[in-house]
């Protein structure tokens, strides 16, 4: 829904567990999608899906420099937020400006 909402085409986020009606808590469900395990689940992803990483283009958008990792790993790695401090290598952009 998130993906949809915001025009992507895909999104690999933090899962929130649900309670048992379905409304979700604050509680992470599974580890926490930050740093290296944004790459694995990219990966993982990729492979679930058959799509070889050199057949496609990730743009990749986090607001913290500990997400290095994926960063590195996208096409495009886009460093969002006033607080975020990015290397010269990657894009910076603020999305209360947009």
């Amino acid at each position: 829904a998130l993906a949809e909402a915001l025009g992507f085409e895909h999104c690999i986020a933090t899962r929130h567990a649900p309670d048992g009606e379905g409304r979700l808590l604050a509680r992470i469900d599974g580890e926490n999608n930050y740093g290296a395990e944004k790459v694995r689940r990219t990966q993982a992803w990729l492979a679930q899906q058959g799509i070889a990483r050199s057949a496609c283009h990730i743009t990749a958008y986090t607001d913290h420099a500990s997400d290095a990792p994926i960063l590195d790993y996208a096409d495009e790695g886009v460093l969002v937020g006033r607080y975020a401090k990015p290397r010269p290598d990657w894009t910076s952009a603020n999305w209360s400006a947009a």
